[in-house]
């Protein structure tokens, strides 16, 4: 029972929704770091669209990160102890996307996502600034596709 109580944090609590501030203060302080470049830099590139939803587990409450009047583009998941980022692609966007410009950890975790209807679902683990920026290099391609075509 000690178990269950300590791990139990606004992020798995269904029935309070967080906000922002809430889920990114329930982290260490080196994942909160991770997570505050990540928001802070994904906003720089246009990704000025943030919402907050209840995906149920194992997202639990996850940010949405998009462009104004598009789905959204990315899923933080504020896992305490295992942030992670999901950036859906579809087909189409993979023909946009110059491979050989991501880090070879993103290539991979590209190549190695799940597919749901038509959609690659990849999944990172935040582990570091540079990862971060890896990302954002990926989430800098999305932005401007986007962009775009507005």
């Amino acid at each position: 029972m000690s178990t269950m109580a300590t791990s139990f944090t606004i992020w798995n609590d269904r029935f309070t929704e967080p906000t922002e501030i809430d889920l990114v203060s329930a982290l260490g302080e080196e994942e909160r770091e991770l997570v505050e470049r990540l928001l802070s830099k994904s906003e720089d590139l246009g990704a000025d669209a943030r919402s907050i939803r209840w995906f149920g587990i194992p997202w639990r409450w996850t940010t949405q990160i998009g462009v104004k009047d598009h789905p959204p583009i990315a899923f933080l998941i504020a896992e305490p102890g295992r942030p992670q980022i999901s950036i859906p692609l579809s087909a189409a966007d993979l023909d946009k996307i110059p491979m050989r410009r991501l880090s070879k950890a993103v290539r991979e975790g590209i190549l190695g996502a799940r597919a749901v209807t038509n959609t690659l679902w990849p999944e990172w683990e935040l582990t570091s600034n540079t990862q971060v920026d890896e990302l954002l290099v990926l989430l800098r391609v999305r932005c401007e596709v986007l962009q775009s075509m507005a």
